[in-house]
């Protein structure tokens, strides 16, 4: 990763042993295997708190604590992902258990997924997986005025317009950080044009992906009455015009 974004930690490059005996520590509220206090108990527990819901795309059962991504009742996690890599912690702290799995693919999730289900599916506490209902484009009758703008991070800039043909639009260019992890990984990144199709309020499906359709969500109004933030990728992406 480029040094311009050491935030969450992602400089580190850690093992699978190494992330279990950082997992440990949360499992034990934040003490070490020797018994010293890395973290206080509140500060540990909290952080398994619910916090915050997670936007409507992310399924209704989907929150985050402080730091942790909170799933299925009881599961605590946090994903990682670049380019070439996908990866999982997670915890089922009232059991004791942690596991990680490292895959050197961006279609590591599969593989996530088969491996770690069997373990934690059964558990008193965690909820079975909710499949995601198909999201399927309906006519809608809303105001694409307040969805239309530009919205930038450091790693994107997205612009939703207007096509010609009267439909919603959606380019996305990468920008800095995502280009300088793309030429440290020694390939090209591509902008990506979609077209939005309505599915439900203030979320749309973007069409036109090489990967698939992407599910995409409008967040909250500004004093105008426009969207603040384009939710897409897991990335609460600003409105910045």
């Amino acid at each position: 990763m480029p040094p311009s974004i050491p935030a969450a930690g992602n400089q580190l490059a850690m093992s699978a042993r190494g992330l279990l005996a950082f997992a440990r520590v949360h499992l034990q509220d934040g003490r070490s295997p020797g018994g010293g206090t890395v973290l206080a108990e509140a500060t540990a527990q909290s952080m398994r708190r619910r916090q915050v819901d997670h936007p409507a795309v992310l399924g209704p059962h989907s929150h985050h604590g402080l730091g942790w991504w909170l799933e299925r009742g009881e599961l605590v996690e946090h994903a990682g992902g670049s380019t070439g890599v996908t990866a999982l912690l997670r915890l089922a702290p009232r059991h004791d258990l942690a596991a990680v799995v490292l895959t050197n693919s961006e279609s590591g999730g599969n593989l996530i997924d088969e491996l770690l289900e069997p373990l934690f599916a059964d558990l008193p506490g965690v909820a079975p997986p909710t499949p995601q209902p198909a999201m399927v484009p309906t006519p809608t009758h809303i105001d694409i005025r307040e969805y239309i703008g530009t919205y930038a991070s450091r790693q994107v800039r997205a612009t939703v317009s207007r096509g010609d043909d009267g439909r919603l639009r959606l380019d996305r260019i990468a920008l800095g950080d995502s280009l300088a992890m793309a030429a440290l990984a020694g390939i090209t990144v591509s902008d990506r044009h979609h077209e939005l199709r309505g599915v439900a309020d203030d979320v749309f499906l973007a069409t036109g992906d090489p990967t698939g359709d992407q599910k995409v969500e409008f967040l909250g109004r500004d004093d105008r009455g426009l969207a603040r933030f384009l939710f897409a990728g897991g990335r609460a992406i600003p409105r910045t015009d």
